[in-house]
């Protein structure tokens, strides 16, 4: 297993973490070991994800008094593979152009990648 694999599950338990700490939840021993317990496993199904990519979409209302609003669920795209072999190469997303556009479609999201990806 690769060094990047085996980050996963600690780079998950973290994320868990700050999310018990961000909705006020106490972090107990036992709390970091739910945490660690569901991101080893959600690593475990993640190893082929390491190698393609999904763009998400979401649409907000803009409030003027409380600032965004949510007025939609995440949707995701296909998958875009790595051309190359997965089993020794990452999909690594150097840039991207933008991170918010029109909701009635039209726009194109540019993005380069460290390596060829097939559409």
């Amino acid at each position: 297993m690769r060094q990047k694999e085996k980050e996963i599950g600690e780079i998950l338990s973290k994320k868990y973490i700050r999310n018990h700490e961000s909705s006020g939840i106490e972090i107990t021993d036992d709390v970091k070991e739910k945490c660690s317990e569901k991101a080893q496993r959600e690593a475990a199904t993640m190893k082929d994800c390491l190698h393609c990519v999904r763009l998400g979409f979401q649409a907000f209302i803009e409030n003027p008094d409380t600032g965004l609003h949510i007025a939609s669920a995440m949707v995701f795209s296909n998958p875009i593979y790595n051309s190359q072999n997965p089993g020794f190469s990452e999909l690594r997303i150097a840039e991207i152009d933008r991170s918010s556009g029109s909701c009635i479609g039209g726009d194109t999201v540019w993005m380069r990648c460290a390596t060829k990806v097939k559409r």
